[in-house]
């Protein structure tokens, strides 16, 4: 049985026995079309070919927030420059929006963060030239921790990115992790004043 970690990390199941979970849920959604079923055989084929997953749900919940309320964790597509952290005023519940549009880019559930929250926004970090996917970055999704005061009207060029393809609504697999260079931070600094 597969469980999730304090990161969010679910703890994979060993490359072969995602072989065979892979074949055998190949094999049934043939007979038994399903999205779930669709989800489990991507995730076993990225378990297989090495990649991990992760419940971004679960990441978000652990990693919690700093004494102001705003989120440890922020994630969005791969091709913005920013994001905004929205909380809702009556659930607790929230998103993460694109500054330029109103729709939600990743939702979140109510974890019991702080509510009514206003507007910020904090810097997405770029994806380096070794882990730069072929296809659109508009495919693709960015995790990382937000740096102590990232979310302030002026955001601290952010560190330790994932590099994520998602598989349903809180699941994606992990395609690449790294560092941000002080170089790479300094031309995201200065591409966003």
């Amino acid at each position: 049985m597969e469980t999730t970690n304090e990161n969010g990390f679910l703890n994979e199941t060993t490359r072969e026995d995602a072989e065979i979970q892979y074949t055998k849920y190949c094999a049934l959604l043939k007979k038994h079309p399903s999205e779930q079923y669709k989800t489990l055989k991507k995730a076993y084929y990225a378990i297989k070919q090495g990649n991990q997953i992760i419940d971004i749900y679960k990441a978000l919940e652990q990693a919690g927030t700093f004494p102001d309320g705003y989120p440890r964790l922020a994630i969005a597509r791969a091709h913005m420059q920013k994001i905004q952290y929205r909380s809702t005023n009556w659930s607790g519940a929230g998103g993460f929006y694109s500054p330029e549009g109103i729709n939600a880019q990743i939702a979140i559930p109510n974890f019991g963060w702080t509510r009514n929250l206003r507007d910020r926004e904090t810097i997405v970090p770029l994806v380096p030239a070794e882990h730069h996917p072929d296809s659109n970055l508009k495919n693709y999704h960015i995790l990382w921790e937000v740096e102590e005061g990232g979310w302030k009207p002026v955001p601290v060029p952010p560190g330790d990115p994932l590099l994520l393809k998602r598989l349903s609504k809180n699941l994606f697999v992990v395609l690449a992790m790294w560092d941000l260079t002080e170089l790479e931070k300094a031309v995201l600094k200065s591409s966003l004043l």
